[in-house]
């Protein structure tokens, strides 16, 4: 039943998305006249959303009973608070059923949308949360998101998502003009803040199984945190932020599967060697391309000495590459991954050895030891065939 309805999950995302590019693509009109955000956002954003919900989906279905599934696919009603104003206008404009519902509705889910990142907070990695502080802090944003929707249905005045066209709340209730959504909106941010604090605290506590997943948590927050360095200091395009983010529920379906779980440390690896490299590389380049124009050559540099310049930077920096990243990959190793870096001075150490004779019982102790200290087995058992004959 619970695989049905995964299903049955994933399948309304997909059909939300695709109805979400084609009004986006096709009515251009509609979306001036709303006001909304450029195209490409509107499109990053729906591709973001479809990938949590898709991934909550996929929780859904390997582990029914896991409650950041079922959160991740609370995605669905982000996805609708972007298909809703555009569905809103056109059908409002072409004279369509349930354009002002839709509109309504599509402002009402926002808050509740926000209580998914909350059960993700308070439940990474397990299944469910583990102390009755997590489901507490659940149960308050819920019933601030259900608050904020039944009042969203209510609020008089004008229709948010078609204030374009000043259409008035036919469901409004004059009497009701106290501030719920942002009463509702400071609570959910409040318990947001105190869950990731919960989730910071868990993953400084974890071991074994539960410290890789948080690697994987750990390496999308480092990729989304440089991101949005570059996106403050450089003009990015529009929508990179949104598809960025489609990282984040891609890493808790890794996670929470446990598909190719120690993966993380050979990305994490990669990923610190290739960016340190990258910046070397960009530092020798700078320094044999820039500095000689400045201070040796000056203003007055032609541009054949130019070429030159930066034909010698790139084949100084070619020829470095592969020593550079030799350096770079043993002091990563010699800081972030010392197992593997004290694997490899034991392999040596034994390749050395070996270049003295040695007879076969203490050749098979001294591999028993290698490998002890590199794989680190429960038993090492080692065969020597025709040892008795």
């Amino acid at each position: 039943m619970r695989q049905a309805l995964a299903l049955l999950i994933g399948l309304t995302a997909v059909g939300m998305a695709t109805a979400t590019v084609v009004i986006l693509v096709t009515q251009g009109n509609t979306l001036a006249r709303l006001d909304n955000d450029p195209l490409a956002i509107l499109l990053a954003g729906t591709v973001s959303t479809l990938a949590a919900a898709s991934s909550g989906a996929v929780i859904i279905w390997h582990r029914p009973s896991n409650w950041v599934g079922w959160g991740m696919t609370l995605a669905l009603l982000a996805m609708f608070s972007t298909f809703g104003p555009l569905y809103a206008g056109y059908a409002y404009e072409n004279d369509l059923p349930f354009a002002v519902p839709v509109a309504i509705a599509a402002a009402a889910v926002y808050l509740p949308s926000l209580t998914g990142i909350v059960v993700l907070f308070t439940t990474f990695p397990n299944d469910r949360p583990q102390s009755w502080v997590g489901k507490t802090l659940i149960g308050m944003a819920g019933v601030a998101a259900t608050l904020a929707f039944l009042h969203e249905f209510v609020l008089p005045g004008t229709v948010y998502n078609l204030a374009a066209f000043d259409v008035a709340n036919p469901f409004g209730i004059d009497s009701l003009e106290f501030p719920v959504c942002d009463v509702s909106h400071s609570v959910i941010i409040a318990v947001m803040t105190l869950s990731a604090i919960g989730l910071l605290a868990r993953a400084i506590r974890s071991r074994d199984i539960a410290r890789q997943q948080f690697k994987w948590l750990a390496l999308i927050t480092a990729i989304l945190l440089v991101e949005r360095a570059a996106s403050s200091l450089f003009v990015i395009p529009d929508g990179l932020d949104e598809i960025a983010l489609t990282l984040v529920p891609v890493a808790v379906l890794m996670a929470i599967t446990r598909y190719r779980l120690y993966d993380v440390d050979r990305i994490i690896n990669r990923t610190l060697v290739y960016s340190l490299l990258s910046i070397v590389l960009a530092a020798v380049f700078a320094a044999l391309v820039i500095v000689p124009q400045t201070l040796i050559l000056g203003p007055e540099t032609t541009s054949a000495a130019a070429v030159a310049l930066v034909a010698i930077a790139t084949l100084t920096a070619a020829a470095a590459f592969n020593p550079l990243r030799r350096q770079v990959q043993r002091a990563v190793d010699r800081r972030f991954n010392r197992t593997r870096y004290d694997s490899q001075l034991v392999v040596a150490a034994f390749r050395e050895s070996l270049r003295e004779p040695l007879d076969l019982d203490t050749l098979v102790d001294e591999m028993s030891v290698v490998v002890g200290r590199t794989l680190a087995p429960t038993q090492v058992g080692i065969w020597t065939g025709g040892r008795g004959s």
